[in-house]
């Protein structure tokens, strides 16, 4: 089901992209081909967003398409995140990145890092962790309740 809808995403995000040449739109399809698993054509889209858009890229964007790079390429360290509450919210390094439960591993650059879940009416969790260039973690945070007075 999903798939026809990701597969007619990328179609249009093309077509788009064909009409008015946008840093989103080749985003957007990078993201979409990804989920087809199709990552020798999102590792192209998010080359040619860099070439073509990179000076012009926020920060924030730019760190994004690194991020996506790497866990296409298979290279650096991963992590896998779950907690105990379902929707709690996941950060690194003091940024969100998704709400558990995440469906994909997490990569990371080499070096210390900040693994945070929160969610209102519970304990917060945080572990910091120190990763390799090969690393592989899996890590449960597990969110207690608030203790009530």
């Amino acid at each position: 089901m999903w798939a026809g809808r990701w597969a007619a995403a990328v179609a249009a995000l093309e077509e788009s992209y064909a009409a008015l040449p946008t840093q989103l739109a080749l985003l957007d399809a990078a993201v979409c081909l990804e989920r087809l698993r199709r990552d020798e054509e999102a590792t192209v889209k998010l080359r040619v967003l860099q070439v073509r858009f990179g000076r012009a890229l926020s920060p924030e964007r730019r760190a994004r398409v690194q991020r996506s790079l790497a866990r296409l390429s298979g290279s650096g360290p991963r992590v896998t995140v779950s907690t105990s509450v379902e929707g709690a919210t996941i950060r690194i390094d003091g940024h969100p990145v998704g709400r558990a439960p995440l469906l994909e591993p997490i990569a990371l650059s080499p070096g210390p890092h900040s693994i945070e879940a929160s969610r209102p009416g519970r304990v917060t969790v945080v572990r910091q962790i120190v990763l390799t260039p090969t690393d592989r973690r899996e890590i449960d945070l597990q969110l207690g309740p608030v203790a009530s007075r």
